[in-house]
């Protein structure tokens, strides 16, 4: 065989393969002039936020949370149970059940609180049960022996809508609690897909309460909201 003819022959084998392989594996060079191979970046799969009743039960109290002299007791889970122990004692059969509901209560020796949470996957089942909490609010406060001393309005910077009211105000100290204290503060407020009752009845402050009220809103805001 003529020996140009196999050495014409071998180099074009040669610049074939080089040509397939380029082809087949995406290439890019580097600063230093080499050639890498080229990644493919798959974007991760999203999961869905899963919610229990022990991540709401945290974001009702942390530490330094309360007004002063309370402190944390018995721990409720679902809606049934919570209706059995509710403050306006309304039937709640009307309603829809929530997702997740939790209440947790608070003591003190001359008094009292309360903290629930309601989480509604529908929104217009979590605003329906808002409206009708707001309003049981402002019932609430309208039914009392004498008018309240902050009768129930909007409180601004609380959850994406927020009501409440304080009653009761002592004008003299007693023992060492100082004068102008609030015996009584109801708040409601909802954020995201959550609806939240703050309740405290017995030397509770207005501000301290809705200091507390904001803190379990920021708390739900990072766990309840996209």
């Amino acid at each position: 065989m003529n020996r140009p003819k196999q050495l014409l022959a071998a180099a074009s084998v040669i610049v074939l393969l080089t040509l397939v392989s380029s082809c087949g594996s995406p290439s890019a060079t580097t600063t230093s002039g080499e050639t890498a191979e080229a990644t493919v970046s798959i974007p991760p799969t999203s999961t869905p936020r899963q919610i229990t009743e022990v991540d709401l039960e945290k974001s009702i109290y942390g530490e330094g949370d309360l007004p002063s002299a309370y402190n944390p007791g018995q721990v409720i889970d679902g809606f049934d149970d919570i209706s059995r122990d509710w403050r306006f004692k309304d039937d709640l059969s009307n309603f829809s059940q929530p997702n997740i509901a939790v209440m947790r209560k608070f003591d003190r020796t001359d008094g009292h609180g309360q903290v629930a949470i309601f989480v509604y996957k529908s929104q217009s089942q979590r605003d329906t049960f808002y409206q009708w909490e707001a309003d049981g609010t402002r019932r609430y406060a309208a039914q009392g022996a004498k008018p309240p001393t902050t009768p129930a309005h909007p409180i601004a910077n609380l959850g994406d809508v927020a009501v409440g009211w304080a009653d009761e105000l002592r004008l003299e100290a007693i023992g060492n609690d100082p004068a102008k204290n609030f015996d009584s503060v109801f708040i409601t407020f909802k954020r995201c897909s959550a609806v939240v009752d703050v309740v405290f009845v017995g030397y509770a402050e207005l501000d301290t309460t809705i200091t507390y009220a904001k803190r379990i809103d920021k708390r739900l805001k990072s766990l309840l909201c996209e």
